[in-house]
């Protein structure tokens, strides 16, 4: 764990250097405890049917890790980034303590042109749009592109959801790729969010010929 801040930090200092680039680096850690009166609201359990443990009330501590930062390369250029770290139970070593020991949860790169014009690309947030009805918000591998107008603000994404390509004949066609476009904009005190979509999915049946 020490070896791997370490390493981080020299990282962020030589990305300095190397580019003159501005490093803003912030983040959180908690340990807590924790007391589950009525575990049986959490994990599904029948007391009366055999095989099946009645759940207990139990007390456990566990702890986390948050990075998250920003290299400015220029006004203009970036890269962001968030780091999950140590999010386990204590001691650590029973079966299913370990949740993500060292998980990168967003990294992606941006910049932006002189039109205006702003292109994105890496492991961002994505599946949230206007509304929270129906969201299903993660990370996502894109190349997001968004151009202010005089109306709002309009976004082109290209999201990869399966990569299955590889030197066999044909096999582009197995990947999961969804492209969207989408508008921001108002109409006096009410927000306009128009998105559509189209998904080319291919990674149904790796057996079909067909797109």
């Amino acid at each position: 764990m020490k070896k791997f801040l370490v390493a981080l930090l020299a990282v962020l200092m030589l990305s300095s250097v190397a580019y003159a680039a501005s490093v803003e680096v912030d983040g959180s850690y908690y340990a807590r405890g924790r007391y589950f009166m009525n575990p049986s609201q959490i994990v599904d359990a029948d007391p009366d049917t055999p095989g099946v443990q009645d759940p207990k009330p139990y007390a456990n501590y566990d702890h986390e890790l948050d990075i998250w930062g920003q290299i400015n390369v220029a006004d203009t250029t970036f890269v962001r980034f968030r780091f999950e770290i140590l999010d386990e139970n204590w001691p650590g070593d029973g079966a299913g303590a370990l949740d993500d020991n060292i998980e990168v949860q967003r990294l992606w790169g941006g910049h932006t042109f002189s039109t205006g014009s702003k292109f994105e690309f890496g492991k961002m947030t994505g599946g949230a749009w206007a509304t929270s009805f129906g969201e299903a918000s993660g990370d996502r591998y894109r190349l997001k592109l968004t151009q202010p107008l005089p109306i709002g603000v309009l976004l082109a994404v290209i999201e990869k959801r399966a990569e299955n390509g590889s030197d066999i004949e044909d096999s582009e066609k197995n990947d999961s790729d969804a492209y969207l476009l989408g508008l921001v904009t108002k109409a006096g005190p009410v927000n306009i969010k128009p998105l559509i979509g189209y998904i080319n999915n291919g990674s149904n049946d790796p057996a079909d010929d067909e797109y």
